[in-house]
Parts: C-alpha cells; structure tokens; sequence
C-alpha cells in the first residue's frame, strides 16, 4: 500500500512539473513575439519619420517665373519706372546638416544658374534745341542739347518737330548668383498635411549683363534725319534679397533687387535736314557722347515657385 501512494506520490509531481514547464515556455514565447512587434513598430515609426523628413526636405531644385515693378536712373534725369517686367530663374539649393537642426532648421548656400528680366518702360520725351540758338547745335559736348525729361504744353509747329519722343525696352541676363539660405519648417514634427510648410529666406550677387534697346521719333511723326535707334548694353553687379513660403513642390515669394553699373554713353547722331550737321547727342545727359557713367536699377518681384 505504501509502495502505491508513493507511486502516485511521483506521478503526480512529475505532471504538475510537465504542466509548470509548459506554461512558463509558453510565456517566453509571448514575451518574444511582443517584443518583435515592437521592434517591428519602432523600426515603422522610424521608417515614417525618415519618409517624413524626406518630404518635407525634397526639392532642391527650383523654377521662378513672376511679376517684376522696375526702375532705372542715370543720375542726370529723373528715373524711368517700368510700366511692365516680367522674369523667370532657376537654381540649386544645398542644405545642411542632413538632419535638421531640432528637426525644424537647415543651413545652406543658394545658387542661382540663370536670371532672366524683362521690362518695358514708359515713353518719354526730350527737347532737342539749344536753349540758347533755337537749333540743334554743331557741338558735341554739354548737355543742353536735351532740355531735361520733359514734353511740350502748347509747342509751335517748329518747336514740336524738335520733340523726340523714346520707347525704352530693358533686358537683364544673370548667371551664377550665389548666397547663403536659411530655410525653416516650423511644423516639420507634426505628421499633418503642415509638415510639408516651409519658410526660406536668400541674399544672392548675381553678375549681370543688361542690354537697352532704345527707339526714337519726332512727336509729329516726322522722318529723323539720323539714328532712330540705339543699343547699350555693359555689366552689372545686381543683389538681391528674397523670401518665399513653401508647401511641398509648390510655393509664392516676393523679392528685392538693387545694383549699379559703370555703362558707356549712347549717342545718336541727328541731324535737320541739309542746313545743319549731323551731331553727336548724348542719350544720358553726359558732358561728352560716349563717355562712362554709372547707371542704378532696383526692382521689386512678386513670384510662383515650382521646386523638384
């Protein structure tokens, strides 16, 4: 009898242990698999947050074509303001460091390839008769051969002959503008659709050629006996300073333009017919036809910029 409890007596701790051993492998089997998951939901959490930043960071490569309000002085006269203007440029930004700074923040330098403006200015008058004589002069020099920017009031038959009257089309052509960039994605944590927003700021020198084309004729329509037309063209240095708000690929800005340039003079030679001869006059109001002179131009631009 003894012999048998003692025999059930070892049946029974061995299943009671079978069982205890069942269970407690079975609870590392849970314990594994929940620790996969969440290794397996970090390292997507992690992959999400690097698609996020990569959209939001996208397009550094840009296309600007907008609206631009110009002017333009020689110093001897008033300023022309554009009656129109428009651009298009593209460029390159690189941003650093690769991860943002607080995940909002990037450093970079922006360099603009090709700048492109157009501007078509008022018409404008100018008197051609000295002051003094009543005709074109003989001479070359000085500057009353135009008498300032204006137009006639209630001019003679003779007087308004002597009235030219200019169309005067601009042309600024950019390369290689290079400056430092700041841009910011103020809600670059936030996995919303405003993830995507982003601030820049830029400050470029942009080396510029300009190119004037300028058209004249008399105010009575009369043939000009002489130049109708000139071309200038020299070099410009050109800044600017710009901003835009961005959303993904997509985005508006506004942008400040100034620079200044050592030109040389336009002359046309005009003449009056066979009784006077053809003389040199100086399109800037300079003391001698072809000589230097600096020109300045500003410009405000309103813009829609496309980044890929």
């Amino acid at each position: 009898m003894k012999k048998i409890l003692l025999a059930f007596a070892a049946i029974a701790a061995g299943f009671f242990s079978a069982n205890a051993q069942y269970d407690y492998s079975n609870a590392n089997r849970l314990d594994s698999i929940e620790t996969a998951m969440a290794n397996a939901n970090a390292r997507m959490a992690e992959l999400r947050a690097d698609s996020i930043r990569t959209s939001i960071w996208r397009g550094k490569s840009y296309f600007n074509v907008g609206y631009s309000v110009s002017s333009t002085s020689n110093g001897n006269y008033a300023a022309e303001k554009g009656s129109y203007g428009f651009f298009i440029n593209l460029g390159n930004q690189f941003l650093w460091p690769k991860k943002a700074v607080a995940d909002i923040v990037k450093f970079g330098l922006d360099v603009r390839w090709l700048d492109i403006d157009f501007t078509g200015f008022p018409k404008f008058n100018r008197y051609l008769d000295n002051p003094q004589t009543g005709y074109i002069p003989s001479t070359s020099t000085n500057t009353d051969q135009w008498i300032g920017d204006m137009s006639p009031s209630t001019p003679s038959e003779s007087q308004e002959a002597r009235y030219l009257e200019f169309t005067h089309l601009q042309l600024l052509a950019g390369l290689v503008g290079i400056g430092p960039t700041i841009t910011v994605a103020p809600f670059a944590k936030m996995e919303t659709a405003l993830s995507s927003l982003r601030l820049n700021l830029y400050f470029h020198y942009q080396p510029t050629a300009v190119v004037s084309f300028y058209k004249a004729k008399y105010s009575n329509d009369s043939v000009i006996n002489g130049d109708d037309s000139a071309i200038e063209a020299g070099y410009v240095s050109m800044f600017d300073f710009g901003g835009k708000i961005q959303w993904k690929n997509i985005g508006i800005g506004i942008e400040g333009r100034w620079g200044s340039g050592k030109l040389k003079d336009t002359n046309l030679h005009i003449g009056d017919g066979p009784k006077y001869d053809y003389t040199k006059i100086s399109l800037n109001g300079c003391k001698e036809p072809g000589m230097k002179y600096t020109r300045k131009f500003g410009e405000t631009r309103i813009f829609f910029a496309l980044s890929f």
